[in-house]
C-alpha cells in the first residue's frame, strides 16, 4: 500500500487526463483538492467519475491549519487558472512559486499542464 503525499498542480485544460489517471490507479486514495475559482471542473468530472474527493482552502494548508495525511496515499490537487497557458512566462512563475510553497507539505510533486502551442 501506498503511503505519502502527492502534490499536483494542474490546468483544467488537461483535467481529463488527470481524472483518467486517478480512475485507474486502483489504490485506495485520499484525494483533496484546493478550493479555488479553478476546480468547477475537476470537482465535476471527480463526482461524474465516483471519485471521492475533499476541498480545503489553500490557507488552511500554508498556516497549518490542516494538516494531510501522510500515513495514506493522499493527492492534494492544485488547479491553476485555464488561461495561464496563454502568458509563458507568468504560467512559469506561477508553477514554480506553487511548487515552492507545496514543497514543505508534500513528498512529490506532479504537474499536469501545458503551454497549448505557446
Amino acid at each position: 500500500m501506498t503511503k505519502g503525499i502527492l502534490g499536483l498542480i494542474a490546468c483544467p485544460m488537461v483535467d481529463d487526463n488527470l481524472v483518467y489517471s486517478l480512475k485507474k490507479d486502483s489504490e485506495e486514495k485520499n484525494i483533496v483538492i484546493i478550493d479555488n475559482e479553478n476546480n468547477t471542473s475537476i470537482k465535476s468530472k471527480l463526482e461524474k467519475a465516483g471519485i471521492p474527493f475533499s476541498t480545503v482552502v489553500w490557507n488552511d494548508i500554508i498556516s497549518r491549519n490542516y494538516t494531510l495525511d501522510g500515513n495514506r496515499y493522499t493527492i492534494l490537487i492544485y488547479m491553476v487558472n485555464l488561461g495561464l497557458h496563454a502568458e509563458p512566462e507568468k504560467l512559469k512563475s506561477t508553477v514554480e512559486e506553487l511548487a515552492t510553497d507545496m514543497q514543505p507539505f508534500v513528498d512529490a510533486i506532479g504537474f499536469y499542464l501545458g503551454t497549448c502551442g505557446n
